[in-house]
């Protein structure tokens, strides 16, 4: 009985043994399988577009800003002042007081080989009030300023997804758009061509 009582976990250790080796094959398999549809699935989103975030729209106003800083000195007990001209370049950024966003989304799949992703495609429709206030809301004594063109801007986390894009309707006029750059919050964007 003792030699068969040491026999027996000699045993089950063997076939916990003998059985890890397809258990760790059937694993690399599914590991395989799975790197190879996240590669499948990244391919059709580069032809497609990846995930899509949408923001603003706003106005983005680029300005120069010049003021004269003074600095006082003592050189050899005698108090002199020095100029010097500063001059900063920023964007503001007005957003919109009210936005209406009318979103028609429809799914299907995509295929390649034995691997499916899901895709959306969606018509967006926006509508909007923007009220711009004098100077683009700097105050007065904010220095001398020299403005920009005006663009209104949509933020869009990527333009490569973008099918078509209707021209922007204001004040009875239509303003094609292009991508650009989006400013902030997000790094691309679509804006009118023409100056408004």
């Amino acid at each position: 009985m003792p030699l068969a009582a040491a026999i027996k976990p000699v045993v089950i250790g063997a076939l916990a043994l003998v059985l890890f080796v397809p258990v760790s094959m059937i694993q690399g398999l599914i590991a395989e399988r799975q790197t190879r549809r996240n590669e499948a699935v990244a391919g059709i989103a580069e032809g497609w577009g990846g995930r899509q975030t949408l923001t603003g729209p706003y106005l983005a106003v680029p300005y120069e800003r010049t003021r004269t800083e003074v600095v006082r000195e003592t050189v050899d007990c005698k108090q002199k002042e020095r100029h010097t001209l500063r001059t900063d370049s920023s964007i503001l950024m007005i957003p919109a007081d009210a936005v209406e966003w009318t979103i028609d989304a429809r799914v299907r799949e995509k295929a390649r080989a034995i691997y499916k992703a899901r895709l959306y495609s969606a018509s967006a429709v926006v509508r909007g009030v923007m009220t711009v206030p004098a100077r683009f809301g700097l105050p007065d004594a904010a220095g001398d300023i020299t403005w920009g063109v005006p663009q209104l801007v949509v933020g869009v986390a990527d333009p490569h997804g973008i099918r078509s894009l209707s021209p922007l309707l204001l004040a009875d006029q239509r303003h094609a758009f292009e991508t650009g750059p989006g400013d902030s919050p997000l790094p691309a964007g679509v804006r009118p061509i023409t100056a408004l």
